[in-house]
C-alpha cells in the first residue's frame, strides 16, 4: 500500500482488510508532504486499522523511529519483528555478497542459510520479512529457499547491466537518502571489480531539509571504496561539495546535463569497471545507462 499523505493507507486497508501487515522501513520518500519521518511512520501504521483482530503485524525491528512510536501504541494483534539486532524475533546476518546475489543466515528462531539472486543488504531484510510470513503459514524451509532462489528481478532497481568490458549497477528508478546509502553499500561490496564509480543525481521530494540531506550523503561516501564520484543536477552538487572534504578534487565531477555526464564518464571508464547509476525518477538516468552500453566498448578479454 502506497501513500504520500495521511488517510490514504487508512482507506486502502479498510478495503483490503489484511490478515497480515508488514512495514519494511520508514524512509524519506514522502517528506515533502508528510514533513517528518515520524509522520511517515504514523501514516504507514494506518494499515493496522484494517488488520483483522487475530491478524499478524510484522515490522523491521531495527528501525529506531518505528520502535519509538510502536512502544507507545496499544496493538491488539500479534506482533513479530525482524532485523539484525538481538531482540528481533527473526534475526538475520549477511554473508557473502557478489554479482550473483547475496547469501545470508537466519540466526533465530531457527538457524538456516539462504541465497537471494538480488543485490543489496536491504534485500536481505525484505527476504527475512517474507520468510517471517512463510513460517507463519508453516511453509517448510526447503520451499522458502527455492522461492527466494527464483525470485524475479525488477528493472532499474539494483539491476546489473553487462556492457562491453564493464558493468553498470542500474538503480535509476528512484532515490532517497536511505536507498542511496544502501546502493553505495552494495557498490562497496563489489570488490571483484578493478574500478568502482558512483553516479548520483538529485534526490527529489525530500521537503525543506533536502539540501542538508544531499550534503549528508556527501559526508558519508567512503573515498576508500570508490574511485570516482559523478553528480548530476543542482541538488546533487551538494553531495559533491561535502564529498570534496575527503576526496581528491579530480575524483569528483559535477555535470549539468546527461550529455556532459556521458562524455565525462567515457574518459574514465576502464575495463572491469562497475558504475552505480542512481537518481530520482524525473532525471531518467536509465538514458545514461543505455548510452553507455551502446557507445562504450572496452576489451572483452578484461571482462570478469
Amino acid at each position: 500500500m502506497g501513500t504520500d499523505k495521511f488517510g490514504e493507507i487508512s482507506v486502502l486497508t479498510s478495503i483490503a482488510k489484511p490478515d497480515i501487515a508488514i512495514i519494511t522501513n520508514i524512509g524519506e520518500a514522502h517528506l515533502e508532504d508528510l514533513k517528518t519521518p515520524e509522520n511517515i511512520a504514523k501514516a504507514k501504521l494506518e494499515i493496522l486499522e484494517g488488520l483483522s483482530k487475530d491478524g499478524l503485524f510484522i515490522y523491521w525491528g531495527d528501525d529506531p523511529i518505528l520502535k519509538k512510536i510502536i512502544k507507545d501504541m496499544v496493538i491488539e494483534q500479534k506482533i513479530t519483528t525482524y532485523g539484525i539486532e538481538e531482540p528481533n524475533d527473526y534475526q538475520c546476518e549477511l554473508g557473502l555478497v557478489d554479482e550473483n546475489g547475496i547469501s545470508f543466515k537466519l540466526k533465530k528462531p531457527d538457524e538456516e542459510d539462504f541465497f537471494l539472486p538480488l543485490l543489496g543488504k536491504h534485500n536481505m531484510y525484505n527476504a527475512t520479512a517474507a520468510i517471517t510470513v512463510a513460517r507463519y503459514f508453516d511453509i517448510p524451509f526447503n520451499l522458502i529457499r527455492e522461492g527466494l532462489y527464483h525470485v524475479e528481478k525488477t528493472g532499474m532497481r539494483n539491476e546489473l547491466v553487462y556492457a562491453e568490458g564493464f558493468t553498470i549497477l542500474n538503480d535509476s528508478y528512484k532515490s532517497n537518502p536511505s536507498s542511496v546509502l544502501a546502493a553505495l553499500d552494495t557498490l562497496y561490496h563489489m570488490e571483484q571489480y578493478s574500478q568502482r564509480i558512483a553516479v548520483l543525481g538529485d534526490m527529489l521530494g525530500l521537503g525543506e531539509d533536502e539540501i542538508a540531506m544531499h550534503e549528508d550523503i556527501g559526508k558519508k561516501i567512503d573515498p576508500e571504496k570508490i574511485d570516482y564520484l559523478f553528480t548530476i543536477g543542482p541538488f546533487a552538487e551538494y553531495i559533491a561539495k561535502t564529498a570534496k572534504i575527503k576526496f581528491e578534487k579530480d575524483r569528483i565531477i559535477s555535470c549539468v546535463n546527461k550529455s556532459q555526464l556521458i562524455k565525462r564518464l567515457k574518459k574514465v571508464i576502464k575495463p572491469k569497471s562497475i558504475i552505480l547509476v542512481k537518481a530520482s525518477r524525473p532525471l531518467e538516468l536509465e538514458e545514461v545507462v543505455d548510452k553507455l552500453k551502446e557507445e562504450v566498448i572496452l576489451p572483452k578479454n578484461q571482462v570478469i
